[in-house]
């Protein structure tokens, strides 16, 4: 399948802008069906996508969150000047505001990596106290179900077959980057090195 600026809703109030893209559809044992997402599997030959903020947030707030059981709810991103901002709250006893900014980039080939280098939470603790006590986002925020993402100290690992609702992904990760106010990715096969 080959698309060139075409735009999927992921979700009824997601949508990625594919400004190029070449994939296999690969079957699951059965024939590819349109209407049934888990039929196939897309393998990414090359492409790039793009996604809004505003999209990006539909898409943590009503996929990734919930189905990682993960205690981090009320997620607004936007993009700031190359770096992503997070808010949102913390779900323990009470719910706890935070806010964070980062970088992203390639954790490894399939991964998207998310380092915080600001955060905040209940708007008065900051990062560098945070450090010195020795307290961590991974510590406080560990999804249930790891394989939809994970933490690592205050890194986001988000993999990106896991990212989106089927159809499932594969593809190697090249780049990705905020450019202006859209999230951009880039991909060729994983067995291109």
């Amino acid at each position: 399948m080959e698309v060139r600026n075409g735009q999927f809703h992921v979700l009824d109030s997601v949508m990625v802008t594919v400004t190029r893209l070449d994939t296999w559809m690969i079957h699951k044992g059965q024939m590819v069906d349109l209407d049934r997402m888990n039929s196939f599997t897309l393998q990414i030959i090359s492409g790039e996508t793009r996604m809004k903020a505003p999209d990006l947030t539909a898409l943590l707030n009503q996929y990734l969150f919930p189905h990682a059981k993960a205690p981090i709810g009320n997620i607004t991103v936007t993009f700031e000047g190359g770096t992503v901002v997070v808010k949102g709250q913390l779900h323990k006893a009470i719910d706890i505001p935070f806010e964070g900014k980062g970088a992203v980039s390639i954790a490894d080939d399939s991964d998207i990596l998310l380092r915080f280098t600001e955060f905040k939470v209940a708007g008065v603790l900051k990062k560098g106290l945070l450090d010195a006590l020795g307290i961590k986002l991974a510590s406080v925020a560990q999804p249930a179900k790891q394989s939809r993402f994970h933490i690592e100290g205050d890194d986001i690992i988000l993999p990106i077959a896991a990212l989106f609702p089927p159809p499932r992904v594969a593809g190697k990760l090249t780049t990705v980057r905020i450019d202006g106010a859209e999230w951009c990715r880039s991909s060729v096969p994983l067995t291109q090195r």
